[in-house]
């Protein structure tokens, strides 16, 4: 009985052993408007049961072309759409170097194998977005992926198995298609929060497709955009942004100044409305 333990034992042994890393791939991508260039890290991997452990991610940018801050702060230079919070502790975007980035995830080990599932090709994960200032309009940010860094390393939920790296596109000159408006409306999380006495929220207006033929089939018009606070209870306490706006990235600052009365510690809802698109997002006032 005790041999046949033993050699149940090794035959799994030999099957974990056995069991081949996923294979991760990566692409840039690259919108510009207004003086501003945001890059999306996407990633995709050979499955999709892959749950994605403690990473850091390295790449290159032509500091001739666009610039980053020494010291980013996160939801304004720098923004996660997954990998961040939750069973993850908060990641971080850092400029280690003059023209180097690294993107840092941590998956607890006491979340070990619980970590969020990276899309299989050909769909992908947005990971973070990074917003660099243009410096040269004219040229290209050169974006290149450095994964024979010492510093690179991808790996899997249970924090021990090591990705193997698959195709890394890099962002040069002509090869990827960059946009000059926002492809999609967004009402960004507000930064700080919990916030004392004020804070900033971000919002983005897209260009319209208007289906019409020809280049570049946009409406860059201005659109009615409304962005409101309310308190917990429904009322509304700011009325933020009540006007057309082009196509673009905005940023807007809420306290007590622009309150319609002195407002308290809590809880606040600020809510956009421009056409079809409606969201909201809770902030915490703490004084």
């Amino acid at each position: 009985m005790k041999q046949s333990k033993s050699l149940i034992g090794l035959v799994l042994l030999i099957f974990a052993c056995s069991v081949s890393p996923a294979t991760i791939n990566g692409r840039f991508n690259v919108n510009e408007v207004n003086g501003i260039k945001s890059v999306i890290l996407q990633i995709n991997s050979n499955t999709a049961m892959n749950e994605l452990g403690g990473t850091t991610i390295v790449f290159n940018f032509d500091t001739t072309s666009i610039s980053f801050p020494n010291n980013p702060v996160n939801e304004i230079d720098y923004i996660f759409h997954n990998f961040n919070g939750g069973n993850y502790s908060s990641a971080t975007v850092t400029r280690p170097l003059k023209n180097q980035i690294w993107v840092n995830i941590d998956l607890p080990y006491t979340n070990n194998n619980n970590g969020t599932i990276v899309a299989a090709s050909p769909n992908w994960t947005d990971v973070v977005t990074i917003n660099f200032s243009i410096v040269d309009p004219s040229s290209s940010a050169n974006l290149t992926w450095l994964t024979t860094s010492p510093f690179w390393g991808v790996y899997d939920a249970d924090n021990s198995t090591l990705w193997q790296d698959g195709d890394f596109e890099d962002f040069i000159t002509g090869v990827e298609q960059v946009s000059e408006f926002p492809t999609n409306f967004e009402l960004l999380q507000n930064y700080p929060n919990p916030f004392n006495p004020s804070t900033k929220i971000r919002y983005t207006i897209p260009a319209i497709h208007t289906g019409q033929t020809g280049s570049p089939n946009l409406y860059k018009g201005g659109t009615l955009v409304q962005l409101k606070v309310y308190d917990i209870l429904g009322n509304e306490v700011a009325t933020l942004v009540n006007e057309e706006k082009e196509p673009g990235i905005y940023e807007v600052e809420f306290s007590n100044i622009n309150a319609t009365s002195s407002i308290a510690s809590g809880i606040y809802i600020y809510k956009i409305h421009s056409g079809n698109f409606v969201d909201s997002k809770k902030m915490v006032l703490l004084k």
